[in-house]
């Protein structure tokens, strides 16, 4: 059996994007029937819905503590992670961290047996084995030519996308009106976004009468009190902060969201969606989803008003053909993606068993 170590964290400033797609690698790893110990390695401050997450799937975690927490000191996190990889006998690493780069992964690389990198910026250095980008940006089979080193081998693009596993086996269905929206911006909003579409959605008045509205704020939003309080009055919301996310998309006809891999869950659902880039890492990807037919981009955060939002349902429910096109072109472009049977990385890494 081999120890897996997961190097991620999350917080109300970064998000629960990384942790999350950590937590899906490994229950893909433990499903797959690999003979895995799972540990994660995270901030002392995680969340505590997280907490509670990996002990519901039973998976191990070492906090790594900080002298503050507005970012990591690199020497202070690798010495801390040197120790725990020591400590439990880790042979294969998997980091999902923006602020990791080259030098972290030079200094752990003695210990371990494979380094796996998940990114989305190709913007430094690594020193890996396996670089995994799920994006889909107009280069995205060439980003990382001059970054990492010649026998790394590169998995990129949304034909390894993270998803949960629950996705693949949900029943899709295409949409054809506007009934049901979800709304969701990830487990922090750290640009509070869902404050703005429920601002566009008490401007909608009567025209909004026959939508419903499911709000999502995640673990780590620090507002939720707040939009909790108006959620309960406006008649046609419905407050959520624990969602089966794949059975309410199930339910929706249209969603209002980020980019990153909440798009993809969406299209995967064939539930068109009006995207706003809540990151500048987010606006080539949204910008590119667009050019292909499978969503709207509303713009990046800083520029998007709830006028914007209420223009965007308005439209909409008006024009329920569109929804309908757009739907079937999410479907048409997920289905070779997720019926392609085991994903990919599990594959590559059989060889290694």
């Amino acid at each position: 059996m081999k120890t897996i170590a997961m190097r991620t964290d999350a917080s109300s400033e970064i998000g629960v994007g990384h942790f999350m797609r950590c937590i899906n690698l490994a229950r893909m790893l433990e499903a797959g029937g690999f003979p895995v110990r799972m540990l994660f390695i995270c901030n002392e401050n995680l969340p505590t819905d997280l907490t509670n997450l990996l002990l519901n799937y039973k998976f191990e975690w070492r906090a790594i503590f900080k002298d503050n927490h507005t970012g990591i000191d690199l020497n202070n996190d690798v010495e801390q992670t040197i120790e725990i990889l020591n400590q439990e006998g880790v042979q294969w690493i998997i980091v999902d961290h923006y602020q990791i780069d080259v030098k972290w992964e030079q200094r752990v690389r003695p210990l371990l047996e494979k380094i796996i990198v998940i990114d989305d910026l190709a913007n430094r250095f690594h020193d890996c084995d396996i670089l995994l980008d799920q994006n889909l940006y107009p280069n995205f089979n060439s980003r990382y030519d001059a970054l990492v080193p010649l026998h790394c081998q590169k998995l990129l693009g949304p034909a390894f996308l993270l998803l949960k596993p629950e996705y693949y086996a949900q029943i899709k269905q295409p949409r054809t009106r506007v009934r049901k929206v979800m709304v969701n911006f990830g487990g922090s909003d750290p640009t509070r976004e869902i404050e703005k579409v429920l601002s566009a959605i008490e401007s909608l008045g009567s025209r909004g009468d026959k939508l419903k509205f499911y709000i999502i704020a995640g673990p780590a939003n620090k507002y939720k009190e707040n939009i909790k309080s108006v959620c309960n009055g406006l008649p046609n919301v419905e407050y959520f902060e624990k969602v089966e996310m794949d059975q309410l998309l199930q339910q929706v006809d249209l969603a209002i969201g980020a980019g990153g891999i909440t798009l993809w869950e969406r299209c995967c659902m064939g539930v068109p969606s009006g995207v706003i880039a809540i990151a500048d890492n987010q606006i080539a990807a949204v910008k590119e989803a667009e050019r292909l037919g499978l969503i709207w981009n509303l713009g990046k955060s800083a520029d998007v008003t709830s006028n914007d939002i209420e223009e965007f349902l308005i439209d909409k429910i008006r024009n329920p053909e569109i929804i309908a096109e757009r739907s079937r072109t999410c479907l048409e472009f997920m289905d070779p993606l997720i019926k392609k049977g085991e994903h990919p990385l599990l594959s590559l890494l059989k060889e290694e068993f």
